[in-house]
């Protein structure tokens, strides 16, 4: 029995990720997993240890992860982000529904970052803004909070700024980004910049 088993398991698992991977399975067979990874179920949008899977060096490779959008982790290219410094178009996207952000340097995603936007009672608001001002000491007059490396939109005082992404809407209306995403945005936008909220 144990051996039938074994036997069977790798199929199965090899079907799973091809209809999850919507044929680009990147693992074919159970023994291409890591050890931690062969003992968890590969279930599309389960949120899964970050360390069971080695980072895609590629954005589609990234986005077709099992844990994607649901995972903490960020996504760049650093060696294409630091080529580009001073030169490019540079656009952000901030998804509502996957609650992640994109970031854009002549057209090609140069960074894929998770987000927790507003609640239902303080929605994020939609459409297309542009950064207006950048403070990296920037302090809330509302909500006397530290938002360090603000990225303002609107005149109301919604921005991108670090802060605790909880992977769900829970923001009082800004876009909260995690540190190390946020200050890699502070620094390769400007004021002007493109931003997408949709």
């Amino acid at each position: 029995m144990k051996h039938l088993l074994s036997l069977l398991l790798p199929a199965a698992l090899l079907v799973s990720c091809e209809t999850s991977y919507q044929g680009h399975a990147r693992i074919h067979r159970l023994k291409d997993l890591p050890p931690a990874a062969q003992r968890s179920i590969v279930t599309p949008g389960v949120l899964v240890p970050e360390d069971v899977y080695p980072l895609p060096q590629t954005h589609s490779g990234f986005t077709y992860m099992p844990s994607y959008p649901l995972t903490f982790t960020t996504w760049k290219d650093e060696a294409f982000i630091r080529g580009m410094k001073g030169f490019g178009q540079r656009r952000i996207v901030i998804n509502l529904a996957t609650q992640r952000g994109l970031f854009f340097i002549d057209g090609k995603v140069a960074m894929d970052f998770p987000v927790c936007t507003g609640t239902a009672d303080k929605p994020t608001p939609r459409g297309s803004f542009t950064i207006t001002q950048k403070n990296v000491h920037h302090r809330s007059n509302i909500y006397h909070v530290a938002m360090p490396y603000f990225m303002r939109l609107t005149n109301d005082g919604i921005g991108l700024h670090v802060g605790y992404v909880a992977r769900r809407p829970a923001s009082h209306g800004c876009i909260r980004v995690p540190k190390e995403a946020c200050k890699l945005l502070f620094a390769h936008v400007s004021t002007g910049t493109p931003v997408d909220i949709h």
